[in-house]
C-alpha cells in the first residue's frame, strides 16, 4: 500500500519498474485536504494514474470506514483471484521507496 499525497512521473516510472512482474495488488491511498490551503497541495490526478498505470487500485482516505472496507474487500478478492492461501494481511510487500 502506498499512502501518499502525490507522486512524480519518474515515481510512477520507477513503481511500474518494480511491479511489472509481480502479481501483487497496488493500492494508492489518496491523504490530505482540499479545504486546507498548503504551499504543497496533493494531487490526486498522479496518485490515480499510479494506480492505474500499475494495474492497482485508487483509494481516497475518508473520515468513516467505508475506505478501509473497501480496501479490505479488494484484498480479500484478490487473495481468492489469484489463488493465495495466506492470510491476506500478512506482509507479503516489496520493499521499496522513492523520493
Amino acid at each position: 500500500m502506498i499512502v501518499s499525497d502525490g507522486v512524480s512521473q519518474e515515481g510512477i516510472q520507477q513503481y511500474q519498474e518494480v511491479f511489472k512482474d509481480t502479481n501483487q495488488l497496488i493500492m494508492v491511498l489518496g491523504v490530505g485536504n482540499d479545504a486546507i490551503q498548503s504551499s504543497s497541495a496533493a494531487d490526486w490526478g498522479s496518485l490515480k494514474k499510479l494506480a492505474s498505470d500499475t494495474d492497482g487500485r485508487y483509494y481516497a482516505l475518508t473520515t468513516d470506514d467505508s475506505d478501509i472496507n473497501k480496501i479490505a474487500s479488494d484484498v480479500e478478492r484478490h487473495m481468492q483471484i489469484s489463488g493465495e492461501s495466506a492470510m491476506p494481511w500478512r506482509d507479503m510487500a516489496t520493499t521499496s521507496s522513492f523520493p
